[in-house]
């Protein structure tokens, strides 16, 4: 659909959100406005919603964009695109005044006779705040860096100081890396939170392995990835450790993490590598899956957050445990030491 693509144009959620910022200042310019037969209207705050025609309540007058999509009939052939539908977003927003509640009544409605079935129902629901759209930070700034020639980590630096992406992105298209150093901790700018996981010592926390997803895209093979960090599954019998025999350690194929030892494996006959209990208890994590119609238990790498396989309860003594993991998540190393 033409109005999902990602174009030059703005992000329709980023008007939509500047309508959420702006509202109260229609409120001012509300008690001014009357409806199209002249008739002044009450100031108070759900007419004043009604009659700003406030983007983000999903109404223009009194009428919901459902309701306008049904008056029109759906374009044939997508034309509209994202700057289309910006530039009627921007008007929206500078309408005030007598007979503002029809001017934008007749914005909407030019803007549904433009739009396809599918794109009257996509508008309908960003609308009234029904749909949530737009790219993550986190790629947004791998792109603002790709496109400005500068490592993400600066992006991700100045970002995190300025606590705007949009600000940042422009100081680094314009000045590079040199426009991305101005922005430092300064008085009564607060700083963009981090998410994170606690550890319970420094080393724990120095040990961690964190990476973008493009950083794990440019080290792993393309199976790899579907697999650690998309938690795909190889097909069984396919895998180079499925019957292997040697002797080592199996270490996270992300990031060295010593997860099984070969004294653990067994022939399960599934067709995946199976083990077992893993090599230290903390080397691996636990999660509930709940894919595909099915309740099981995920494998993750405790260091990195990749996909490993699941665990089940219908292994041999003495654990009754079964890990089956991918062989594309995993390397044997044959030498036995235990350091990563």
């Amino acid at each position: 659909m033409a109005l999902q693509e990602p174009g030059d144009g703005h992000d329709l959620r980023l008007r939509r959100n500047l309508v959420v910022r702006q509202h109260a200042q229609m409120r001012e310019h509300a008690c001014e406005e009357t409806e199209a037969d002249g008739a002044a209207q009450p100031c108070g705050r759900n007419r004043i919603d009604e009659r700003a025609g406030a983007v983000a309540g999903g109404r223009v007058g009194t009428r919901r964009p459902a309701a306008a999509a049904r008056e029109h009939e759906p374009a044939t052939e997508p034309t509209l695109d994202l700057r289309d539908a910006d530039k009627v977003f921007a008007r929206l927003l500078s309408v005030r005044g007598k007979n503002s509640a029809s001017e934008r009544a007749r914005l909407l409605g030019d803007l549904f006779s433009r739009a396809t079935v599918d794109e009257q129902s996509f508008l309908s629901a960003l609308l009234v705040g029904e749909v949530r759209q737009g790219a993550l930070e986190g790629v947004m700034l791998e792109a603002i860096a790709k496109a400005a020639g500068v490592p993400a980590n600066s992006v991700r630096r100045a970002a995190m100081m300025a606590g705007d992406l949009g600000v940042v992105g422009r100081a680094a298209l314009a000045d590079g890396e040199a426009g991305l150093a101005q922005y430092q901790l300064q008085v009564f700018r607060p700083v963009q939170p981090m998410l994170a996981d606690s550890a319970e010592t420094i080393g724990d926390a120095m040990s961690e392995v964190t990476r973008t997803e493009q950083e794990w895209r440019e080290q792993l093979s393309p199976d790899q990835y579907r697999v650690l960090r998309e938690a795909a599954t190889e097909p069984p019998f396919t895998g180079k450790y499925t019957y292997s025999k040697e002797t080592g350690v199996y270490r996270c194929a992300a990031c060295g993490n010593e997860l099984f030892r070969s004294d653990a494996k067994f022939d399960s006959g599934t067709g995946w590598p199976s083990f077992t209990e893993p090599a230290n208890a903390s080397g691996v994590e636990l999660r509930p899956d709940h894919s595909h119609g099915m309740v099981r238990t995920e494998v993750v790498c405790a260091r990195c957050g990749s996909h490993l396989g699941h665990v089940f309860d219908d292994g041999p003594a003495p654990t009754g445990q079964r890990y089956c993991i991918n062989s594309l998540a995993l390397n044997l190393d044959t030498d036995t030491g235990s350091s990563s």
